[in-house]
């Protein structure tokens, strides 16, 4: 009686590591491997990583060149969705210097007052008034669900994506 509980429960635990390594296999070579090499078809020199939270999956994406930050958001959350499943959200990492961080700090009024009127001409126009003296490039687009906001300064570049609702949160 005592051999045959000890072959049931050698036979469980061989199961169950089984059925764990083929889970982790899964995730890794079915959805891990082909989603980060999607991404990188994309973005070649990005670093992509990604983790759950609850109920959220975290994707951070590193590059230095995007060119088109609501284009490349767009394409990597669809991705992400595909793979990773709802409940996706896609953080770009920046690296702004100390006069983009200032900047930043100055144009988030005239932004967020222009997503809260619906007032976009003028927020754009406030913005580029603040930004065009400093010879910066800078891109501010806007889709159905967020406002992409990508300002440059050599080699320090700012990535801000503000959703269109729900008090406006980055991003």
């Amino acid at each position: 009686m005592g051999k045959k509980i000890l072959r049931i429960g050698a036979v469980a635990l061989v199961t169950l590591a089984l059925l764990w390594g083929s889970h982790h296999l899964y995730e890794r070579y079915v959805l891990e491997k082909p989603f980060h090499e999607r991404v990188t078809t994309i973005l070649p020199d990005a670093v992509v990583e990604h983790r759950k939270e609850g109920a959220t999956t975290f994707v951070k994406v590193e590059s230095k060149e995007i060119d088109d930050l609501s284009e490349i958001h767009q394409e990597i959350y669809k991705i992400s969705r595909e793979y990773l499943g709802e409940g996706v959200k896609i953080v770009f990492v920046d690296n702004p210097d100390q006069e983009l961080q200032q900047l930043w700090k100055e144009i988030q009024f005239p932004l967020y007052q222009g997503l809260a009127t619906g007032n976009y001409q003028d927020m754009h126009h406030e913005i580029k008034a603040m930004i065009e003296p400093t010879g910066f490039s800078y891109v501010v687009t806007l889709d159905a669900k967020h406002l992409y906001l990508q300002v440059e300064n050599e080699e320090s570049y700012l990535y801000r994506i503000i959703a269109r609702e729900k008090g406006g949160d980055l991003s």
